[in-house]
């Protein structure tokens, strides 16, 4: 049960990381 909150907890981590970077270059991207 722990465990099953704990992996989704890192996936969402993950995705939330990979939003983010992805967020950040489109940004970069157009204030250049």
């Amino acid at each position: 049960m722990l465990d099953d909150i704990i992996k989704q907890l890192e996936e969402f981590r993950q995705r939330l990381i990979d939003l983010t970077t992805r967020n950040n270059l489109l940004n970069a991207n157009l204030s250049t």
